[in-house]
C-alpha cells in the first residue's frame, strides 16, 4: 500500500497554513502575517527587502513615530515612512497612521488593536458583494469599498500593522471634511445605504468613514465594521 504524502510539521508551522480560500484575501495561520491579498504577495516577492525593512522600521521604532509631529518621515535603505493621515479624523480604532512608500507605490499603514482588524477581510468581502449588487453606484455616484492588502502582527504582539492604498487629500476628501452643500447631499445618498448594510452585519458606515473623490464623483468606504 502507498504511503501518504504528509508535509513535515516544522515546514508547515514555519510557512504558515491557508485558510478557506477567498479571491480577494487569504488568511493564514502565522506567528506575524495574519492574512494578505494576492495583489499584495505579488507586490511582496518583486519588493521582498523593501518590505522587510518597512516592517523592521515600524517595529522598532514605534515610539518614536508615536510622538512624532504630523507629517515627519524617517527613510532607511530607500523606504520612507511618514507620520500621515488624510483628513482631520485619525480613525478611533488606529493607535499610528503612516504614509509608506516602497518603490512606486504608496501604502497607508494603520497600527491597530488585532481585534479591530480580525473580521477586515469579511467586512470587505460583504460589502463588496453587495456593492456588485448594486452595480457600484449610489444615484449619481460610483461607491467602492477600500481593499486590505495585508495584516501583520508587531514584533511585540500587540497590534496588527494594516495596509492599504494611500489615498492624497489633494485627490480626495474626508466626509466630514466636506462643504456643508456637499456633505448632506452625500449623508442622504449613503443613509439607506447604512441601513441595507447594516441587515448584513456591517457597521459604522458614515461621513467619517469615507473618501470622496470629486473628479470622479466616486465614494471610497473604509474603516467598517462587523456587528457582534
Amino acid at each position: 500500500m502507498p504511503k501518504k504524502n504528509t508535509p513535515p510539521k516544522n515546514k508547515t508551522q514555519t510557512r504558515g497554513n491557508h485558510l478557506p480560500f477567498s479571491p480577494f484575501f487569504k488568511r493564514i495561520q502565522h506567528k506575524k502575517v495574519v492574512g494578505y491579498s494576492p495583489e499584495f504577495a505579488q507586490f511582496y516577492r518583486k519588493h521582498k527587502r523593501d518590505i522587510r525593512t518597512a516592517y523592521a522600521l515600524v517595529s522598532r521604532k514605534l515610539e518614536e513615530l508615536q510622538t512624532m509631529p504630523r507629517g515627519t518621515s524617517i527613510t532607511i535603505k530607500g523606504v520612507k515612512i511618514t507620520k500621515e493621515h488624510t483628513g482631520s479624523y485619525q480613525g478611533q480604532n488606529n493607535v499610528l497612521t503612516l504614509k509608506m512608500d516602497i518603490k512606486d507605490k504608496e501604502f497607508f499603514v494603520r497600527l491597530e488593536p488585532e481585534s479591530a482588524a480580525k473580521n477586515a477581510e469579511h467586512v470587505f468581502e460583504t460589502v463588496n458583494d453587495f456593492l456588485k449588487e448594486i452595480n457600484h453606484s449610489l444615484g449619481e455616484y460610483t461607491i467602492h469599498v477600500m481593499k486590505p492588502h495585508i495584516f501583520v502582527r508587531t514584533s511585540n504582539g500587540h497590534h496588527v500593522i494594516s495596509v492599504t492604498d494611500f489615498h492624497h487629500p489633494n485627490e480626495v476628501a474626508l466626509g466630514i471634511d466636506l462643504p456643508e452643500q456637499e456633505r448632506a447631499k452625500i449623508r442622504s445618498v449613503i443613509s439607506p445605504l447604512r441601513l441595507k448594510l447594516a441587515f448584513r452585519g456591517i457597521t459604522d458606515v458614515g461621513l467619517h468613514n469615507l473618501f470622496y473623490d470629486p473628479k470622479r464623483k466616486r465614494i471610497i468606504l473604509f474603516d467598517l465594521n462587523q456587528s457582534v
